[in-house]
């Protein structure tokens, strides 16, 4: 019984040490995690911030098929930038490399031979895939990743392209040019029906050939091979303007007109919070939603135009220390998700004393927390020293 009781103290001890601990750990969110690699751009890249760019619905075909059922046919291109690792996916609509839409990227139906057509399954022998960029906007494509037409899927590189076109991208780069091999990342590509799309990484994204330090670039993709009379061949280009939304948070606890990030007020005063955002970039941005920890949902906005902002204001009555979040987010045109959040804090001052002091919540449970912690350590100390002797 004497060891079953000493054993409870023991736990209890632990127990007081742990919960003491682990209220003071601050709760981590929850960030998007990069796309994880399966071959399937439509499963993987889906965390916000993802980039999308929608090509047309058919205008790739081989004769005698539905258009929109060839291999060679863009349905988007997704981009996503974590950690200086830029992932790219290259969505079609059936399976890459499959032609003439029958599911199979190793045979070309009988009937189309004769119009040049060929399903290539290692994405080469004059097949090519391949993503490119201008990323300083001087109208010279700076860098290509992709499977080149004189390799197969094991070819897979980056490399440096230049290429002047006049007038500007008048059409994709015809070759791959000088590999980078500190910028090589890794693939995932092996057309087949689970398997349908080609997936890969550029690694050390901003220090890239051309790479400045502009919100925008130019990109562009393309599939197919220049050797079959132009028949399956697609090209999509897009110019991306990186779009950016501001938010800000303050407080005024004591009505003087001055809002901070963080105010001091008395218990039953009316706090008034201010929340101000702005499109903080040169391209529109639709369905904007701002939202707030203690107001719900402040508005929306159908079109949010270049350089535009609006301010919200409510008030609350508040008697202990908090501080509270807003939260906005909206689309770009090509739907890619742009979101920011921001904070402010309002103080309470305590009477202590008789004297009204600022006093954290956190500066009042620390003693307690010191001295719930020590009768922890007295408790095993105690119980150590009994079963020694």
């Amino acid at each position: 019984m004497g060891k079953q009781l000493e054993r409870s103290k023991v736990l209890l001890g632990l127990l007081v040490t742990l919960s003491l601990v682990a209220s003071m750990v601050m709760t981590v969110p929850v960030l998007a995690q990069p796309p994880v690699f399966t071959g399937d751009v439509e499963a993987d890249f889906t965390a916000p911030g993802v980039l999308v760019f929608n090509d047309m619905i058919g205008e790739v075909g081989m004769p005698g098929t539905p258009p929109e059922v060839t291999g060679w046919d863009i349905k988007d291109l997704r981009l996503y930038l974590d950690a200086n690792i830029m992932y790219i996916g290259i969505n079609v609509r059936t399976i890459l490399g499959d032609a003439d839409g029958d599911g199979d990227p190793s045979v070309t139906s009988t009937y189309l031979s004769g119009y040049g057509g060929t399903d290539i399954p290692d994405l080469g022998l004059t097949e090519s895939a391949a993503v490119y960029f201008d990323l300083d906007q001087d109208g010279t494509w700076d860098v290509i990743g992709g499977i080149s037409g004189v390799t197969d899927y094991y070819g897979f590189s980056v490399n440096v392209f230049q290429y002047s076109a006049t007038p500007p991208y008048f059409r994709p780069p015809l070759n791959f040019g000088t590999p980078l091999p500190t910028h090589k990342g890794t693939i995932s590509a092996n057309p087949s029906s689970t398997d349908p799309d080609l997936e890969f990484t550029i690694t050390n994204w901003s220090t890239l050939p051309g790479q400045d330090v502009s919100p925008g670039f130019t990109v562009g993709a393309r599939l197919g091979s220049g050797d079959d009379d132009g028949i399956g061949e697609d090209n999509i280009l897009y110019y991306y303007q990186s779009p950016g939304i501001c938010i800000e948070k303050t407080v005024d606890c004591n009505n003087d007109g001055v809002f901070l990030d963080e105010d001091w007020g008395e218990p039953g005063d009316n706090a008034t919070w201010k929340v101000v955002v702005t499109n903080c970039c040169n391209v529109t941005l639709y369905d904007v939603v701002v939202e707030d920890d203690l107001y719900g949902t402040l508005g929306t906005m159908a079109v949010f135009n270049a350089s535009d902002s609006v301010t919200y204001e409510y008030q609350t009555q508040v008697d202990v220390d908090t501080t509270n979040w807003a939260r906005v987010y909206g689309y770009d045109e090509p739907g890619a998700l742009v979101s920011a959040e921001d904070s402010a804090t309002n103080r309470i001052w305590h009477e202590v004393g008789g004297t009204a002091l600022p006093v954290n919540k956190l500066v009042l449970l620390a003693p307690w927390a010191v001295l719930l912690g020590c009768a922890g350590v007295v408790a095993l100390l105690m119980v150590r020293k009994r079963h020694q002797a």
